[in-house]
């Protein structure tokens, strides 16, 4: 009896121990879905404050008057050089009637007509307020819009449009790999993402869990509203992603090792680094609307 009784503890210490292990990875893989969103937003501020900047350059408003595209490529190179933290940075800037005027990434592209499918812009026109959010276009991205008005009229906006490349190196830095996942019913308007990896119904628009496939097994099972997930290797966490008028994009997540949890640092803030011509914004930006 009395050796049935010691097992029958070590038995329940083990469970114990195992609820215990399982509840502190949970709350680790918490912590760093909070530390994602927390780089998200950081660099959702950093791109409002350019196009917040930008949208209120004596320059940029001349060369709406004057309708004169190369100033705009001048003082866009003077804004993407100073910028070089957030990682590759494209500006666009559009017409009154929200066709694109200049690009940064194509100075020989302009004329087209956006307003079909960037509910952003269409957002920013009406209101004339900027905005920012993960919103969905050629490329599923951030997007800060900011409207260009001279004596009260909108004369077009001017868009920062941040990738998730300088966010991924900074959350591996940390231990976190980051995954985002877009729902391929968005393919007919994000085309430059077609080319990507698939899992499911589902495109891979960034991974650094290169050649993980249980992102694909999760995908097949549709488990990602499980929210926290895992496999032999890895812990997951995964919160849905949603456009701009509430419509269900797809998913971004984290992984962590197993192995490393013990060792993680519960957080670890990231500086906010901004041009000398844009930390006076400070006040504006606590007004505006971050999604």
């Amino acid at each position: 009896m009395i050796f049935l009784s010691f097992f029958g503890t070590i038995y329940t210490l083990k469970q114990i121990n195992e609820a215990v292990f399982k509840e502190s990875i949970q709350k680790q893989v918490e912590s760093a879905l909070w530390q994602a969103q927390e780089a998200i937003d950081y660099r959702k501020r950093a791109a409002l404050s350019i196009s917040l900047a930008l949208s209120k350059s004596p320059m940029i408003k001349e060369a709406y008057i004057s309708s004169n595209r190369e100033m705009i490529f001048e003082k866009s190179d003077e804004y993407i050089k100073q910028s070089h933290e957030l990682g590759e940075i494209d500006l666009q800037f559009h017409t009154k009637d929200l066709k694109a005027w200049a690009r940064s990434w194509d100075e020989d592209s302009y004329g087209m007509e956006l307003s079909s499918f960037r509910k952003g812009l269409v957002h920013v026109k009406q209101s004339k307020e900027p905005y920012v959010s993960i919103e969905l276009g050629k490329r599923l991205n951030i997007k800060a819009i900011s409207p260009i008005i001279i004596k009260d009229e909108f004369l077009g906006s001017v868009e920062a449009i941040v990738g998730f490349e300088s966010l991924e190196k900074s959350l591996k830095e940390k231990g976190i790999d980051f995954i985002v996942l877009l729902n391929r019913d968005h393919l007919e308007i994000a085309q430059w993402e077609k080319s990507k990896e698939r899992a499911g119904e589902y495109v891979i628009v960034c991974q650094t869990t290169k050649g993980d496939e249980s992102i694909r097994k999760f995908a097949k099972e549709s488990l990602f509203d499980d929210g926290f997930l895992e496999d032999g290797e890895r812990v997951y966490g995964f919160l849905p992603l949603f456009n701009i008028d509430a419509t269900p994009l797809g998913y971004f997540g984290v992984a962590l090792k197993k192995n490393e949890v013990k060792h993680r640092q519960v957080r670890q803030d990231e500086p906010m680094l901004l041009s000398p011509d844009i930390v006076g914004l400070d006040e504006e930006l606590e007004g505006i609307e971050i999604r």
